[in-house]
Order: structure tokens, then C-alpha cells, then sequence
């Protein structure tokens, strides 16, 4: 696993173990695919998956995998991974559900057409970066809050974070050099509105009830036909029409 991979975990410490776990499954899947079949090395192959993910589960404070303790004899060790394994699995579905709960929580989903408007804007704001002089530093960190709010925008949800850092970075850099960057708060303030206007739309759908089940039509009773008397029904339009 390279170090970038390691230097790019989330700051949550389940999703960063959820993260390095599927490496470190993806490696050892790889690994078993290219063995002999000798089973001498498939339990190399499944020590070193447990020892890896009992170690981070560890160095990130997690409460599982704490009776791990990589001793067992060599004919035990399939059956604990599989028993390894059922503990990693459910916790994963614990902390999916969990993760997209908040998600959901703090994040808003966002009308194509509102997206659109964004990206305009944002488009803007590049322009008015790349055409004014300010430090290689400040123009880099804005165009990467930039880039990872437009890959933020191709989501089915807009996370707030992620549009608060690009708010939070571009109002820092006015502060710094109010007069180079000042064309920049029309543009960040439009994208904040449009922000709210979203937020408000899915919070008015939120209060709507949900769609009731649609009643069905009861057949005619019997007492609302009136028998000719030949046995057919004769209905009496007059019984019908209210007036």
C-alpha cells in the first residue's frame, strides 16, 4: 500500500479502517489467486491479512478485533479467518449505515438546474484567479477547494463541508487582498444563496406528508341498485346528480 494511499484516509477512524481493510481484502484475494495449491501458503497469505487488519483496527482505537492475537495452530487458522472476517463484515455495515445517516444529515441534495447556476459561478471565480497576481500558494489552495467542490457537485448529495472550506478559503484569500480578489464575493456570495435556496427547497419536501395509498372504489352496494323487473339493475340517474 503506497503512502499516498495512507496520507489520503478520512479523518473518521471506522471509514478510514473500512478504507485500508478493502486494500488490504483486494491484496490478499490477489495473493490467494497466484498461490500453489499448498495450504502452507494460504495460511501465510491469511496471518498476514489478519495481523494487517488487526493492526490498524488498533492504531485507530476501534472496538473490534480485540481478542485477535495471531496465535493459533496452522489447522485453526481458516476457521478463525472466517470468524475474522463475520466481525470485520458487520461492522462494515454498522458504520455504512451510520456514515450515510450523517451524510445525509449534513449534506443536500442539489436541482440540476441550481448545480448549473453553481458552475457558472465557479467558472467565474477560475477566471478572476487565473487573470489577477496573487501568490502561487493562495491561487493552488483555491483551485483545489474549487476542484474537489465541483467533484463534490456530481454527487447525489452536496456535502456542506466540502462547500464551507471553498467559502471559508475564498473569504480568507479577500481578507489577505481584499482588492485584487473583491470581484470574487459577488460570485461566492451568489453560490451561498443558491446553497440556502437548495437547503430550504428540501427541507419544505421534508415537511410534506408522504403519498397516501390511493383508496379504491367500492363496488356498488346492493341497496344502491334498483331492480327492474326483468332481474337487471336499473339505475336511476336522479338518485345520482346532486341538484
Amino acid at each position: 500500500m503506497s503512502s499516498s494511499i495512507y496520507d489520503d484516509l478520512p479523518e473518521e477512524p471506522e471509514l478510514a479502517f473500512v478504507k485500508v481493510e478493502d486494500y488490504f481484502r483486494a491484496e490478499l484475494n490477489s495473493e490467494l489467486r497466484e498461490l500453489p495449491d499448498d495450504s502452507r501458503y494460504y495460511t501465510e497469505a491469511y496471518i498476514s491479512y489478519m495481523n494487517k487488519a488487526a493492526a490498524a483496527a488498533r492504531e485507530l482505537d476501534l472496538n473490534i478485533l480485540r481478542d485477535y492475537d495471531g496465535n493459533y495452530l496452522d489447522r485453526d487458522v481458516y476457521d478463525k479467518y472466517k470468524a475474522f472476517l463475520y466481525e470485520i463484515d458487520a461492522f462494515k455495515v454498522r458504520v455504512s449505515i451510520l456514515h450515510g445517516r450523517r451524510t445525509k444529515k449534513y449534506s443536500i441534495r442539489i436541482a440540476p438546474s441550481i448545480k448549473e447556476s453553481i458552475r457558472e459561478y465557479i467558472s467565474k471565480i477560475k477566471t478572476i484567479i487565473d487573470g489577477i497576481d496573487i501568490p502561487g500558494v493562495k491561487r493552488e489552495a483555491l483551485h483545489e477547494r474549487i476542484n474537489a467542490f465541483e467533484i463534490e457537485l456530481e454527487r447525489d448529495r452536496t456535502r456542506f463541508e466540502i462547500a464551507m472550506d471553498l467559502i471559508i478559503e475564498a473569504s480568507d484569500s479577500m481578507e489577505e487582498a481584499s482588492e485584487k480578489l473583491n470581484p470574487l464575493r459577488k460570485f461566492i456570495d451568489s453560490i451561498t444563496k443558491l446553497l440556502k435556496q437548495a437547503r430550504t427547497v428540501e427541507k419544505e419536501q421534508q415537511k410534506l406528508p408522504s403519498p397516501s395509498e390511493q383508496k379504491r372504489l367500492d363496488p356498488p352496494s346492493k341497496s344502491s341498485q334498483k331492480q327492474s323487473d326483468s332481474g337487471q339493475p336499473n339505475y336511476d340517474l336522479d338518485d345520482d346528480i346532486p341538484f
